[in-house]
């Protein structure tokens, strides 16, 4: 038996490395062992993760809903159904699975090791190719990339006033593997009745609520600028994309995933980042031209949102926390936004945009990402000049 599982560690050998915004992947080549996709939690403590993976087409797949103690192993199953679909597409944009890395999306909870829970959203690029040839994969996320969403006394108090109903329909998808976690005081939280003494436990759980925006060939904008003013001052504003390759190795081209998530529902204790990256494709196999556009000052009035971007698909997802036992659920007003996109391999040429109008949620791709940044970021400089 010790040589057995000698050898089992020893031809369980990484063979790839790579870091996105702290977060390290890290791809091994099995020779005795199934193919595994683990991840190492930002903080100690016990952790619960809903992770889905970004298809070709725009939507996201659930993969299920997992957890563990400092670390938490995914379905390598779920994800090999999902990049099998993306093997298929990118055979007929005639790309290889290994130019492409698809966002593989993480919202968890944490109960840390004072009791407080902490709750991180990762976006973490997996490559199509490693998964189809059955690569072990470890994903180790930055230390101290959690934030506190509750401290102890919160919870206690919310713990208090949980009323849980039936599930209705398919809201919350069933967990697929370590769950329900084992009854102890270390995982998730007690909750007793006053009058009978009966005691269950209740998982702090982040679930897809909805997809909001699902759009494919439309434009990820590059740059947005508002106009306002007296817009008839402007001759034409040019705008100019380079992609230079620093070595000569390959260079990844990578696309930002954001996110907000809003406490309580309110969008006054609103926090937001760029959670990690939505999508990468190595630009070794492909032919990405420089190019530029000109809006003209015609085409602009007063207000306008305008800019350039690429062909490509978008979506914004709504993520909602919810008390679970497994069994019934409640609903909290802890929400998630989340954007994630990817280009159209085939044309990443500039595109213009210009749409007369405030920034608004119901507008078009670029007014809806102006409204994005005016709700959950403050500008850090401001800057003026005239003539120019």
């Amino acid at each position: 038996m010790g040589s057995i599982a000698s050898g089992a560690a020893v031809y369980n050998i990484p063979i790839d490395s790579k870091e996105y915004l702290g977060a390290k992947v890290e791809y091994k080549r099995n020779f005795i062992l199934d193919p595994s996709l683990e991840i190492e939690l930002p903080e100690k403590g016990y952790g619960i993760v809903t992770a889905s993976i970004l298809l070709p087409n725009g939507s996201l797949m659930e993969l299920g809903t997992f957890s563990g103690q400092d670390k938490i192993k995914i379905s390598y199953s779920q994800l090999t159904k999902a990049m099998k679909l993306w093997g298929s597409y990118l055979k007929s944009a005639k790309l290889d699975s290994r130019a492409v890395s698809a966002s593989l999306l993480l919202l968890g909870t944490l109960r840390d090791e004072n009791n407080n829970v902490q709750y991180f959203i990762k976006a973490v690029p997996i490559n199509v190719g490693e998964v189809l040839d059955k690569r072990s994969i470890q994903v180790k996320l930055p230390r101290g990339s959690s934030k506190i969403l509750y401290t102890k006394n919160q919870i206690e108090e919310k713990l208090k006033s949980i009323e849980l109903q039936k599930i209705k329909g398919n809201n919350i998808s069933a967990t697929t593997e370590n769950w329900p976690p084992s009854f102890d005081y270390d995982q998730c939280y007690w909750k007793c009745d006053p009058w009978t003494g009966s005691c269950y436990q209740v998982c702090l759980v982040w679930k897809l609520e909805k997809t909001i925006v699902s759009k494919s060939n439309t434009i990820i904008p590059l740059v947005a600028l508002q106009v306002t003013g007296d817009t008839s001052k402007i001759n034409g504003i040019t705008i100019t994309t380079m992609y230079r390759q620093r070595t000569t190795q390959s260079l990844e081209l990578i696309f930002s995933a954001a996110a907000a998530v809003q406490k309580g529902g309110s969008s006054s204790s609103t926090e937001a980042e760029i959670i990690g990256t939505s999508y990468s494709i190595n630009t070794e196999d492909l032919t990405i031209p420089e190019s530029h556009i000109t809006i003209w000052g015609s085409e602009i009035s007063n207000p306008s949102v305008i800019g350039a971007g690429i062909k490509g698909t978008v979506v914004l997802a709504k993520y909602r926390l919810y008390w679970w036992d497994g069994l019934v659920y409640q609903k909290l007003d802890d929400v998630a936004y989340v954007i994630l996109g990817k280009p159209d391999e085939e044309d990443m040429s500039l595109q213009k945009f210009v749409e007369h109008g405030w920034p608004s949620q119901y507008g078009g791709i670029g007014e809806r990402t102006m409204w994005f940044v005016h709700s959950y970021w403050e500008p850090t400089t401001h800057e003026s000049q005239q003539g120019d």
